[in-house]
């Protein structure tokens, strides 16, 4: 019976670590923002402009706007000697059933590269896989969402909520 040195024992902690973070990377996680006093319509608008501000275009065969799905067609490249990468918007859009919110929009950018060197001069569908989520893509589009959405007072008065005086 031999005993573990300290090196074999930070190589299985390692290996254990990367083992669980590579089942973590799985795929996209969505992110959210809550919308009040705005119409689906208006909304759906603003995802399209920014889907083609920022050169993501419609994948026809999943975009539908009937069901208030957006997702893009990939865009990227594939370099020699180095990792090709890829990514892709998309957005939903829900009724909310919160009392806050009129509409859920539910969103991301996932990002995919293809991890045999090998292949990324051609690289079919298969050799693609999840590497991480644009959070900077995603924020920019929270930030849109929060300039062209602000929030809406409710039940307030045109003189902002303070009730004029009756003169009594």
């Amino acid at each position: 019976m031999s005993a573990c040195t300290p090196l074999t024992k930070y190589l299985l902690t390692a290996l254990l670590a990367w083992s669980l973070s590579s089942c973590a990377a799985y795929g996209a996680s969505y992110r959210e923002v809550e919308i009040s006093g705005y119409s689906g319509a208006e909304i759906w608008r603003q995802i399209l402009e920014f889907a083609k501000t920022r050169g993501f275009r419609a994948d026809p065969e999943v975009t539908d706007i009937g069901r208030k799905i957006y997702q893009s067609r990939w865009v990227g490249q594939s370099v020699s000697f180095r990792r090709g990468d890829r990514k892709r918007f998309w957005a939903r859009i829900l009724r909310d059933d919160d009392e806050v919110a009129d509409w859920l929009v539910q969103f991301y950018v996932e990002v995919e590269w293809v991890d045999d060197s090998a292949k990324n001069m051609q690289p079919e569908e298969d050799d693609w896989g999840f590497s991480h989520q644009d959070g900077v893509k995603e924020s920019e589009f929270r930030r849109v969402l929060t300039l062209a959405f602000p929030r809406k007072r409710r039940d307030a008065d045109k003189s902002g909520g303070v009730e004029a005086p009756t003169g009594r």
